[in-house]
């Protein structure tokens, strides 16, 4: 309950209520509930306040001190509160939607449970803030100081953070999906465990930051600095990094599937365990060495640098061809079921489908079964393809023998039946099937 003695004094007018608190520091004023809405406190005393459940909707607090105020519970929508110093304020469970806080001072604030949709935080200085959990989404933090603040688990996806300073933050396990991070000051931040999809960091400062098993699969990150950064166990899948230096950062098992290295420096990296392959680019890497090991171990060269492009011809995955041979056509449905065997037990060989040829066609029209029929794969240079084929002729035979025994079972069919219903099923309009069921086995390029 609003001490009446107070609110009285407030009456009086900003002017008055701020020499009074000058001469009574330290005093405890209690205005719990009280109800300021619509009300011009521009430039007011309200340090260490008790505003618990006060109303300040669309008040205009300008410059005014709130700094170690207990605003818990208070209504503070679209409130005018630029510049305004709330430094050490308790801020959880208020509602601060469409609050303009542009250029407030808002140092070690605590935002637990607080409703801040729409509030304008651009330029404000939020170090040390505890934005846990927050949803953060519809919110402006263009600028804002955020160095050291507690932003786990909050939700920032596309959130404009271009140029905002997260140096030191706390953002593990945030969600920045398709956030905008250009030239954001990240040194040191914690995104370990992050979700980083499709989000722009071209240019970003990551220099120490800690990435590790942090989801960056289409990430741009051309030109951002990730020296001594820890991105063990981070999925960067076709995640951009030309131009990005990597000098002496982790990485670890991380998951480099057709993700861009092209122009980055590399020298003194852990790339132990990392998983590449043949669409991973490589280009005109600067590189001197390499750890093959962590705790950089295992240096690579042992003792000389990379001679120039060495570092590409070492690692670069190449692809390459292998052919399928079927002399009496196809049966669509087991070598359905065989190819998809296949791409499970070789996954690091990158199994694709390449091209089909007809070479021994019948007379009489399409080639509608039979013949010899070719299936080039793509499958990367360092695969067995002696034993890829093998396992393939194996898996199809068996599964041939499989579909005519309940072929069969279900119709007591005689073989001469069971050879009929074979010579259908290699049919190439089943193989327009195939293809329109499984458009991801094709290559794009």
């Amino acid at each position: 309950m609003v001490n009446q003695e107070h609110f009285a004094l407030l009456g009086q007018g900003v002017d008055a209520w701020n020499v009074w608190r000058k001469a009574h520091a330290e005093r405890a004023i209690d205005l719990r509930g009280v109800d300021l809405s619509a009300i011009d406190l521009r430039g007011v005393d309200f340090s260490q306040v008790d505003l618990t459940n006060a109303l300040f909707k669309n008040a205009n607090l300008t410059a005014a001190n709130l700094t170690g105020a207990n605003l818990s519970g208070a209504s503070l929508r679209q409130a005018d509160l630029v510049g305004t110093n709330l430094g050490w304020s308790n801020l959880t469970r208020a509602d601060l939607r469409q609050a303009n806080l542009q250029h407030g001072i808002l140092t070690g604030a605590n935002f637990t449970g607080a409703k801040l949709s729409g509030a304008n935080f651009q330029g404000a200085n939020l170090r040390g803030a505890n934005l846990r959990g927050e949803d953060l989404s519809r919110v402006r933090l263009s600028q804002a100081n955020l160095s050291q603040a507690n932003l786990s688990h909050a939700n920032l996806s596309g959130e404009d953070l271009r140029r905002a300073n997260l140096s030191q933050a706390n953002l593990s396990q945030a969600n920045l999906k398709g956030a905008y991070l250009s030239y954001t000051h990240l040194r040191d931040a914690d995104l370990s465990g992050a979700f980083l999809s499709q989000a722009f960091l071209m240019g970003a400062d990551l220099r120490d930051a800690d990435l590790r098993g942090a989801f960056l699969k289409t990430a741009i990150l051309n030109q951002a600095n990730l020296s001594r950064a820890n991105l063990s166990q981070a999925n960067l899948s076709n995640a951009d990094l030309s131009q990005a230096n990597l000098t002496e950062a982790e990485l670890i098992a991380i998951v480099g599937l057709g993700a861009s290295f092209v122009g980055a420096t590399l020298t003194g990296a852990c790339i132990q365990d990392w998983q590449i392959n043949s669409a991973t680019r490589l280009d005109d890497i600067r590189c001197d060495y390499v750890y093959l090991q962590k705790d950089r171990q295992q240096r690579c060269p042992p003792v000389q640098e990379f001679a120039p492009g060495e570092f590409t011809h070492r690692f670069q995955k190449v692809r390459s061809s292998l052919e399928l041979v079927f002399s009496a056509g196809i049966e669509w449905e087991a070598f359905l079921i065989a190819f998809q065997n296949l791409q499970i037990k070789y996954s690091e060989a990158e199994l694709s489908l390449q091209t089909f040829e007809m070479r021994t066609a019948h007379s009489g029209g399409l080639p509608s079964s039979g013949g010899t029929f070719v299936i080039q794969l793509y499958v990367s240079s360092d695969a067995d393809k002696l034993q890829i084929q093998q396992t393939f002729d194996r898996d199809y035979q068996l599964t041939l023998a499989e579909c005519d025994r309940q072929y069969r079972d279900r119709f007591n069919a005689s073989d001469e039946e069971i050879a009929t219903h074979r010579q259908r099923r290699t049919d190439l309009l089943e193989l327009a099937k195939l293809a329109a069921r499984h458009s991801d086995w094709f290559p794009t390029s």
